[in-house]
């Protein structure tokens, strides 16, 4: 019986050698591993929020240049307006007849309408570029904050896991101090 356990704690201890299933975990493991389980949950929020303020940004910056295009569409519609109204001016000549008359009065129409359709259209077009080019400069600015607070949570799962193989208190504490670092930058890009 003796012989029995004898042979059972060398087992155990050969097993916890080779790291089998007698092995255990030391609270300094336990605790680093801990680390890094919550530092991966919060790499995981930022490449979301990355993620999503990548799109924001495209669909911003789509909605810009739709914006812009329309705009100068607009111009142009306005200049072939206007431009035509002058031809009509020119055709009709110096003559003072009905047929000058009327073409002065259309020519006038037309003047008057490409400044009263085309100009106000410009304007709101104008905003609406430039709301959807600042939004998009702020969906930016949000991935690059999301981006830096990524890069040092990565950083910090990665000095928490060579604390685990080197067993070096100040390395668990540097992942720390990067996963802080980490979330200020992802709520930074949150207050943007």
């Amino acid at each position: 019986m003796v012989a029995a356990v004898e042979a059972r704690k060398s087992l155990e201890h050969v097993e916890a050698m080779e790291g089998g299933p007698a092995h255990a975990v030391g609270p300094f493991a336990r605790r680093a591993a801990v680390v890094i389980a919550v530092l991966a949950g919060l790499l995981a929020i930022a490449t979301l929020l990355s993620n999503e303020a990548v799109k924001g940004s495209i669909n911003w910056q789509t909605r810009a240049a739709l914006s812009r295009s329309l705009e100068e569409t607009n111009e142009i519609k306005g200049f072939v307006g206007t431009n035509a109204a002058h031809e009509l001016v020119l055709l009709a000549g110096a003559e003072n007849s009905p047929r000058q008359a009327n073409a002065l009065r259309h020519a006038a129409r037309l003047d008057d309408q490409a400044a009263r359709t085309f100009g106000p259209r410009a304007h709101v077009l104008a905003r609406r570029a430039a709301a959807a080019e600042a939004t998009h400069e702020d969906e930016d600015e949000r991935h690059l904050r999301f981006e830096v607070g990524s890069a040092v949570l990565e950083i910090g799962i990665v000095l928490a896991s060579v604390a685990i193989i080197t067993r070096l208190r100040w390395l668990v504490g540097g992942g720390i101090l990067a996963g802080v670092i980490g979330v200020v930058f992802v709520a930074a890009g949150l207050l943007v």
